[in-house]
Order: C-alpha cells, then sequence, then structure tokens
C-alpha cells in the first residue's frame, strides 16, 4: 500500500524545489530578461519577435504534448517526470552560455522553448499520476496545495532575478546556476514517489494502445469528434484563451515603451504579483471546482480574466500606471483559477485510461494559440506605432474582446448544460 500522506509530502517539496529553476521561464520574466539584455544588440523588429516567442513558450510548447502522450503509455510514469524535471532544469544552462549577441539571443529563445517543452511533457503525465492517487472529491485541494508553494517561490524568484539582471547583466549566472542545481534536486526526489494501482493503470493503457493504436493526431481528432461535450468546451477554450496568450507579449512591449517602468517592476506586474496572488484565491477557486462541473466552473471563473484584461487595457488606453497594480492582482487571481481547470478540467470528460489523451488534446490546442497569438499580438502592436505612435495604447482592447466572447460562450455552454440535465 502506498502512504499518500507521504507522498503528498515528497510531491510537494519536489514541485517546490523545481519551482526555483522554472521561475527563469515563467513568460513575463523571460520577456522581460530578453527584452532588458538585448534591446540594442540586436534588431528591434527581432527581438520583438524573441520575446513574443519566450513569453509564448508555456503555451507554445504544449504542441508537443501528443509526442508525450504517445510515448508515456504503459511507461513508468514517475521516471518519466523526473526525467523531464532534469532537463527542465538543466535548460537554464542556455541563458548561462548565451552572449550578448543575436546568437545570445536565439540560445535564450532555445531554452525557454527546451524547458517548456519538457515542462509540456510533465503536465501531460502528471495528469495520469493524479488522477491515479487522488480521488476527484480531492483533486482540486490537492492541486492548489502543490501550486501555493510552486506560486510563492515563483514569484520571489522572479522578483530576485528581476534586480540581479538589472543590477549587473553578467550576476544572474550565478542565480541561474543556483536555480539549476535546486531543480535537479527536485527532480531527483520526484523519481521516489510511487502510483497507487501502476501495473494496473499500465495493463488499461497498453490494452487501449493495441485496441486504439497510439496517440496520434489522428486521436486528437478522433476525441474531439466523438465526445461532443468536450468539443464545445475546447472551442470555448479557444477562443477565451486566445484572448489570455494575445496579450502578455505586447503589454511588456508597452510597459517599456509607454511606461518606462524599471525591469524589476515590469516582472513583478507580469510574473511576480499575479503569483503571490494565487496563494489569496486559489482556495476560493478549488472549493468551487470541487463542487461544480468544469463547464459551470468556467461560466463563473472566466469573467475573472475579463475584468483583468480590461483592467490593463484602461490603465493603457488612459496612460494610468496605477491601474496597472490592481490589474496584475486582478489577473493573478484569474490564473489561480485557470491553473486548477487546467489540470483537473478534462478529468470531468475522460476515462482513467484516457486521462492522459484527453490533456494532450487540451494542451496541444493551447500550444496552437500560443504559437500565433503572442506574434499576433506583438505584430498587431509594431503596426499600430508604426501607422501612429498613440495608437500602441489601444493594442489590448483586442485581447480583452476575445477573453469577453469566450466567457460568453462558456455561460452559454453552461445554461445548456443545464437545461439537458434537467431533461
Amino acid at each position: 500500500m502506498i502512504n499518500l500522506r507521504q507522498q503528498f509530502k515528497k510531491e510537494i517539496l519536489s514541485w517546490s524545489l523545481l519551482a526555483f529553476a522554472m521561475a527563469a521561464f515563467e513568460g513575463g520574466v523571460a520577456g522581460v530578461l530578453v527584452n532588458h539584455l538585448y534591446r540594442g544588440v540586436v534588431d528591434d523588429l527581432w527581438l520583438n519577435q524573441a520575446i513574443a516567442i519566450v513569453s509564448g513558450a508555456p503555451a507554445i510548447a504544449n504542441l508537443a504534448s501528443p509526442f508525450w502522450a504517445r510515448i508515456e503509455q504503459g511507461r513508468n510514469k514517475v521516471k518519466l517526470v523526473a526525467f523531464l524535471s532534469m532537463f527542465c532544469s538543466l535548460s537554464l544552462l542556455f541563458y548561462i552560455f548565451a552572449p550578448e549577441s543575436s546568437i545570445g539571443l536565439f540560445l535564450a529563445v532555445c531554452g525557454s522553448l527546451f524547458s517548456r517543452i519538457c515542462w509540456s511533457g510533465i503536465l501531460t503525465v502528471r495528469s495520469a499520476v493524479w488522477r491515479a492517487n487522488y480521488p476527484r472529491y480531492l483533486r482540486a485541494k490537492i492541486t492548489a496545495s502543490f501550486t501555493l508553494p510552486m506560486a510563492i517561490i515563483l514569484s520571489i524568484t522572479g522578483v530576485f532575478i528581476g534586480f540581479i539582471s538589472g543590477y549587473s547583466k553578467s550576476y544572474y549566472h550565478v542565480f541561474y546556476l543556483l536555480l539549476l542545481l535546486t531543480g535537479l534536486c527536485g527532480a531527483y526526489l520526484y523519481q521516489t514517489l510511487k502510483i497507487r494501482n501502476a501495473q494496473l493503470l499500465a495493463t488499461k493503457e497498453v490494452e487501449l494502445e493495441q485496441v486504439e493504436g497510439k496517440f496520434s493526431i489522428h486521436t486528437l481528432i478522433g476525441i474531439l469528434k466523438s465526445n461532443r461535450p468536450f468539443r464545445s468546451y475546447m472551442m470555448a477554450m479557444f477562443i477565451f484563451g486566445s484572448g489570455n496568450l494575445m496579450f502578455i507579449a505586447p503589454l511588456i512591449l508597452i510597459l517599456n515603451d509607454q511606461f518606462h517602468i524599471s525591469q524589476w517592476q515590469q516582472i513583478v506586474i507580469t510574473s511576480s504579483l499575479p503569483l503571490a496572488a494565487l496563494p489569496v484565491t486559489i482556495g476560493l477557486w478549488a472549493k468551487l471546482l470541487n463542487k461544480s462541473h468544469i463547464i459551470q466552473y468556467r461560466a463563473i471563473h472566466s469573467w475573472s480574466f475579463v475584468v483583468a484584461l480590461g483592467l490593463f487595457a484602461s490603465s493603457s488606453i488612459f496612460d494610468s500606471s496605477w491601474v496597472l497594480w490592481p490589474a496584475s492582482f486582478a489577473f493573478g487571481t484569474a490564473v489561480a483559477g485557470a491553473i486548477l481547470g487546467w489540470n483537473l478540467g478534462h478529468h470531468d470528460f475522460s476515462s482513467p485510461e484516457r486521462a492522459s489523451h484527453y490533456m494532450a488534446v487540451h494542451v496541444t490546442l493551447t500550444g496552437v494559440r500560443g504559437l500565433i497569438m503572442p506574434v499576433i499580438g506583438v505584430n498587431i502592436y509594431e503596426s499600430l506605432m508604426l501607422f501612429n505612435h498613440d495608437l500602441g495604447k489601444y493594442m489590448l482592447i483586442l485581447p480583452f474582446l476575445l477573453s469577453l466572447t469566450g466567457a460568453i460562450t462558456f455561460v452559454l455552454l453552461a445554461k445548456k448544460q443545464k437545461r439537458n440535465e434537467a431533461i
């Protein structure tokens, strides 16, 4: 028998240690750091595309999810997660050895993408581990418990990265080496964990693979075709998530070009303050999700993003820098609920042996919008600035409208679901 209490303690420590390394690859942190290190070193056009990629890397890398879903079936999931955690940490070497040149910019982008590709594998595989080990009524609470220390560590570490890199462009290399070593300790600890009924789960996965074949794009399309409620959920998520992924990269440029605030403040607004808001609000979201279907949950939760993006857009349009701070906290409140929905939402549509497949569908579609939306956002911002310098401040209206449309779609889906349940 597995001692779940002891398992929980080991797992929470493992994720906390890994969070030190992953802080460097948070979209806001990486975007601000790249902008600081390479502004004036490379052409602004290429730099802005790089900012879009590194800020969107957490989502872009999810395109690798079908690959991870394909290879994890029937394998030792704990060892696979530990292996991927090790490479997430080692990705910091790309930043440590990156020179201040176009080659260095390329290495930094590669480091962010490689780390996040490994992290997408962790998300895909970890979903099955949590489903096997923790009952439905506890998953949101347990996920929140894992998230709280990670959020605090990510937040504080992000601020330190902003201060250290702002003080000296070379000192942050030493700090990144310390983060790397801490992350490796977390990966080492994770490999000592166990999965409940691991052999039975592996057998079912192998049997499913023999009947349906390995996970592929064909499998992804098949899941969407055969499961209409899940397809509708993914459609709403695509619209809604497009706005959330579009706005961070242009926001970094607006903070620099329009508000001219310091580097560490940029990191606080785009990353550290939102992460610090997680411990304050995630418990409330967990209670709501524990008693709600994911569609009903999203019909309520999605409006927190609408409020946050509306505040950011208002701050930019009216040139009100003080509004950035409540906007950042509101965004963190929204992200707190999104983390729970992200990790657990697909379970309301899937069976245990298909949990990784459904997670792979979810994160792959996130990867599609993560690949295009930050780049679209940056280039729309650049086009507005070229046409008329004063138009750039209106850029954030578009992601706000996408988020609003997605929230309305969730409300309509929730009403439809209630009607179907009443029949």
